[in-house]
């Protein structure tokens, strides 16, 4: 699989972000690890159009009313970046703010969750920075512009 965002790219979109620190102090194996998750977690989305290619296995590039990118779009690198971002360093606070628990016990570590958490977690939701950086692509949100 080829990722949408290389380590050096995501490095050069960061630099001018005011998360530039937070990724900087990742370890080059856990960025690139995250760039691979997060080009998982965009390829499971659902897009408007079709593939650009008929034995193309990632998502994008696509065509959309006979319109076609050719390569990947820039929006799709800098969403791979953010969402590897928020996979490396803010999922987890995220998950336990979210995720719905209704009960946590500190002795022998025991939670129970709600059922609208459950499903949530087995759906691929990308977080909301690439959520944005993607709308234009997403079945349902919109017109390729």
């Amino acid at each position: 699989m080829e990722l949408y965002c290389s380590v050096e790219q995501a490095d050069e979109y960061f630099a001018v972000h005011l998360r530039s620190d937070e990724w900087d102090e990742l370890p080059e194996y856990k960025k690139e690890a995250a760039l691979n998750a997060a080009t998982q977690r965009i390829d499971a989305q659902r897009y408007q159009g079709v593939k650009a290619t008929v034995d193309q296995d990632q998502a994008f590039p696509r065509c959309v009313k006979g319109i076609c990118d050719e390569g990947i779009p820039l929006k799709v690198k800098h969403a791979c970046a953010e969402e590897a971002l928020y996979l490396a360093v803010d999922a987890a606070q995220d998950r336990a703010m979210a995720r719905g628990v209704t009960q946590a016990r500190a002795g022998d570590a025991s939670e129970t969750y709600a059922d609208w958490a459950v499903r949530a977690a087995k759906d691929n939701r990308l977080s909301s920075q690439a959520k944005m950086l993607l709308s234009q692509y997403l079945a349902g949100t919109g017109a390729i512009i």
